[in-house]
């Protein structure tokens, strides 16, 4: 089932766990997920299970939700400094192409019983 909170992780340990897990899960079980970068420790789980997502308004929401999360993931730099502009809009940038592929599946399963 889709998670049911907003679940930030910032340790960079666990960093592989966590993001191996959404790669890892069954199809009906796969959630958007934000990552700031290839090797960095910040990321977030997005809620989606109060989304149609066979809907346009429930894929806005979720790209909506998605790139908010994507702000909120690189709002800090990996030491824990506040990420410059040009930092940020680059992680962003990052960070939403990490997560096309975890929003398509959520779609598809939503329209196709996935």
């Amino acid at each position: 089932m889709f998670a049911r909170t907003f679940n930030k992780k910032i340790a960079p340990a666990l960093a592989a766990a966590v993001l191996a897990a959404p790669m890892i899960a069954a199809p009906a079980h796969a959630e958007p997920w934000v990552q700031r970068g290839p090797d960095e420790g910040a990321t977030t789980t997005v809620q989606v299970n109060d989304l149609d997502l066979s809907t346009e308004e429930g894929q806005r929401t979720l790209k909506k939700r998605v790139k908010a999360a994507a702000y909120d993931v690189c709002l800090y730099t990996v030491s824990g400094m506040i990420a410059t502009p040009d930092e940020q809009s680059a992680c962003v940038r990052i960070a939403l192409q990490r997560s096309e592929g975890q929003m398509a599946t959520a779609i598809n399963n939503a329209r196709y019983g996935g």
